[in-house]
């Protein structure tokens, strides 16, 4: 993660995890004055779903983190490639994909349970709704069979109060299959 403001403290890795060892390179926690960030590249269940009992331990690992930021009375933003097509609208082909990685009902429901556990919203969608319009978008783009795979989410109250936009720039391309999210806020972090 890049930043033009010094975090007070950095945390690499899930301490929540029962083997923390794996989660290194996949989370960091930065913490400002008035939030926290995380930037986040969750484990995908794999070809097969042969890692989904892996992604669900995941999930809770990370509620659980979540939930202990929460504890100390600042904001949150957990940003990243998270792995889930969270809503049927997130992707082009619900109907056929419900057994493949990253939007299996497991997946799906892990999600939902953290942003409702730790009363985080979706902020694109939040925004945006569930207009037809904006389903499926990203990499192959062409063929418009994309995924929604990446996240801007915080607390309600930060989305509520700061939360200024939040957006998909599908019209980047580059060295990546992921298009950038960006997420604008009000205030100092």
């Amino acid at each position: 993660m890049f930043s033009k403001t010094t975090p007070i403290s950095v945390t690499e890795g899930l301490s929540t995890h029962p083997d923390p060892s794996c989660t290194r390179g996949r989370i960091v926690t930065l913490e400002f004055p008035t939030c926290y960030v995380l930037g986040c590249y969750v484990p995908n269940a794999g070809q097969g779903l042969v890692r989904l009992k892996e992604r669900m331990v995941w999930d809770k690992a990370m509620k659980e983190w979540l939930l202990q930021l929460k504890g100390k009375g600042k904001h949150i933003i957990w940003t990243g490639d998270l792995n889930v097509c969270h809503k049927p609208i997130d992707l082009r082909n619900p109907k056929t994909n419900t057994m493949s990685a990253g939007f299996t009902k497991e997946e799906r429901a892990g999600f939902s349970e953290i942003l409702d556990e730790v009363d985080l919203v979706d902020t694109f969608r939040e925004i945006q709704g569930e207009d037809e319009s904006v389903a499926g978008q990203f990499q192959c783009r062409v063929k418009g069979i994309g995924w929604r795979l990446d996240y801007f989410v915080t607390d309600k109250d930060m989305y509520k109060d700061r939360v200024v936009e939040s957006v998909i720039r599908e019209e980047c391309y580059g060295a990546s299959d992921h298009v950038p999210v960006v997420l604008v806020v009000k205030g100092d972090l």
